[in-house]
């Protein structure tokens, strides 16, 4: 890819009216080359159309589509309820884990905070250089479950090729997580059982009945 990655890099350069450095040129060729080349050859497209002024590397890399969809889109694609199928990414699945107990109070409220907590989550990745794995989150009802398998890999295979992608962990049914962040964080991973469903809805009741009490 790199000479490749030379040569387009030069052009749109020289159509926004850049001089690069030898130096400059190595330098963007070298954080380029982690994205996946046609990504990065599009954003070049972009840039040689969009920008008006001196090429940076950030204007290459705020053109370039590394396989993390919009908040918007992301919390479009999350499940509802623990009976949906979906094909998630690492940001979507921490986000979703910390607000899974606003999902049935406050479902506004919930796609605030997992909008925030996922565009934070997708700048970390970004800053680190790290695309995003994409895993089937399996939901309790059968249907759905192929699509989101499907839907994974076709992402993967976009973003790494078609035969050179990382392994996708084995899809597990997505748990009903309690709320509290620790017992999310303890929840992870594993499918809960009827005892730890009732236990963390007792947790919730103990809860509200304690702060109903402060309120008095």
């Amino acid at each position: 890819m790199s000479e490749d990655l030379v040569k387009a890099l030069a052009v749109t350069a020289a159509l926004t009216g850049t001089d690069l450095t030898e130096i400059q040129l190595e330098a963007m060729v070298r954080e380029l080359a982690a994205y996946p080349a046609d990504a990065v050859f599009s954003a070049l497209r972009r840039c040689s159309r969009e920008v008006k002024y001196r090429l940076t590397l950030a204007d290459v890399i705020q053109r370039i589509d590394d396989g993390y969809p919009s908040p918007e889109e992301a919390w479009s694609l999350v499940p509802k309820s623990e009976w949906e199928s979906a094909a998630l990414c690492p940001p979507m699945l921490t986000a979703l884990a910390e607000i899974s107990g606003w999902m049935d109070d406050d479902l506004t409220g919930a796609r605030i905070a997992f909008m925030r907590r996922y565009r934070e989550l997708v700048e970390a990745a970004r800053s680190n250089g790290t695309l995003p794995v994409w895993t089937a989150s399996l939901g309790f009802d059968s249907k759905g479950r192929d699509a989101a398998k499907q839907e994974a890999q076709e992402r993967n295979a976009r973003i790494y090729g078609a035969q050179h992608y990382p392994p996708v962990p084995k899809p597990e049914p997505l748990p009903e997580l309690p709320r509290g962040g620790d017992a999310v964080s303890g929840a992870i991973g594993h499918v809960m059982t009827c005892a730890d469903r009732a236990e963390g809805k007792a947790q919730v009741a103990r809860l509200r009945e304690a702060m109903r009490q402060r309120r008095r």
